[in-house]
């Protein structure tokens, strides 16, 4: 059995007192929308088999100190809900997705006119430095625990950088790290009040090539669930390694098949193809034509088995 690279996601997710603004003419504020989109991609096939933690920001819970007055890397980088797998069944049954869906109900920021007191603390300001600083931090930390694992950061905001450190060079400089010393990737997605510079000077330091809008209105919920949906298919690693000799037996290549059965339930035998260029003939190819060491799924075909939750591959 083959199986997919393991994805471990942090979400770091805005609940700055803007997020309590009306979402266009949607009858909405962005919040509302925001998080249905969040409880909707919890629960759906594409987040099945997923690794997922969770973190809002500004936000004391679980750790105080992840404000813009404080701007605590350590308190950012403590998971309100920590990694666990999103399966196919629905809460309460998935256990997971259950503490995802009653986290996201509790983070309701504070309206802009309760924004006085602790709570308003909490809520105001958009330090996305100290955010994403623990984000890292958190990646790190679980890159140690999983080398062979894909680890990403999903940082969703409506705002400008507010608190801690504004300069937005020197938060793109965070996500470059975070690529270069760990191969962490950091997704940027960028609601109403974001600027669309910023989002895409952090995703391009973070190994995305851009960052992700997603506007205020009636479509607000479907496109941020289709933004988180995207990022889940194209994190995964349509790559295998070639099976490996063992108890006295020889792997020779020009035998090895890759089957495919998707959830209906049929199997099928994939393609083999020369190469990367002869994708639109067939399913799959080695690295190597003389000295095959890792099989590669044609785009098409990763595109189909990590679309497909419950899909399963056999080499």
């Amino acid at each position: 059995t083959a199986n997919l690279a393991g994805v471990n996601m942090l979400v770091m997710f805005d609940r700055s007192t803007s997020m309590h603004d009306p979402a266009g003419d949607s009858g909405s504020t962005r919040w509302e929308l925001a998080s249905a989109a969040l409880d909707a991609f919890f629960a759906s096939n594409n987040a099945a088999g997923l690794n997922l933690a969770l973190r809002f920001f500004p936000h004391d819970m679980p750790a105080a100190g992840c404000n813009q007055q404080e701007c605590s890397t350590e308190a950012c980088a403590q998971a309100l809900v920590n990694l666990g797998t999103l399966t196919a069944a629905a809460a309460p049954a998935d256990a997971h997705e259950k503490a995802l869906l009653d986290a996201t109900a509790a983070a309701t920021p504070a309206p802009r006119n309760q924004g006085g007191g602790m709570m308003g603390m909490m809520s105001g300001g958009t330090p996305i430095s100290a955010a994403l600083s623990g984000a890292t931090s958190w990646a790190k930390t679980q890159h140690g625990k999983t080398p062979n694992e894909n680890t990403v950061i999903v940082l969703v905001t409506d705002g400008e950088p507010n608190g801690c450190d504004e300069n937005i060079g020197r938060i793109a400089q965070i996500a470059a790290r975070a690529l270069d010393e760990d191969g962490t990737r950091t997704y940027a997605i960028g609601l109403t009040g974001s600027q669309e510079r910023d989002m895409d000077r952090i995703a391009e330091s973070g190994g995305t090539e851009q960052g992700i809008f997603v506007a205020d209105g009636a479509n607000t919920t479907q496109d941020l669930l289709d933004a988180l949906g995207a990022i889940r298919g194209e994190i995964l690693s349509c790559d295998f390694p070639l099976p490996e000799a063992s108890g006295g037996v020889e792997v020779e290549p020009a035998l090895v098949n890759v089957n495919f059965t998707p959830s209906s339930g049929t199997k099928s035998r994939l393609v083999q193809v020369s190469g990367e260029a002869s994708c639109d003939k067939g399913d799959w190819y080695y690295d190597s034509v003389t000295n095959p060491t890792r099989i590669f799924l044609c785009k098409n075909t990763c595109d189909a088995v990590t679309a497909d939750a419950m899909a399963s591959l056999e080499i």
